[in-house]
């Protein structure tokens, strides 16, 4: 690699490839990786998906109605529970 006043050799973090100081970019990871034209180009930007808020989805239903036990009609018109058979 040729002297260029003012950058130094570096490394890629991800690929390893030799390059000078104003080749790289550093990640979203922590990363200090290969960005621009005659590099590999290992840079990617962060996923927009990823810094999004999950919104609380509830699952309960708005109201209900009490649970009632069965009445069953016996032939003299008495009602009559489970219990009673």
């Amino acid at each position: 690699m040729p002297y260029v006043k003012g950058q130094w050799n570096v490394v890629c973090d991800r690929c390893g490839d030799a390059l000078k100081s104003p080749q790289l970019r550093k990640e979203y990871t922590g990363l200090m990786v290969c960005h621009g034209g005659g590099t590999r180009g290992c840079w990617e930007p962060r996923h927009p998906n990823e810094t999004e808020i999950a919104r609380e989805d509830r699952q309960e239903v708005p109201w209900t109605r009490p649970d009632v036990a069965p009445v069953y009609a016996a032939p003299g018109n008495q009602p009559q529970t489970q219990d009673d058979l």
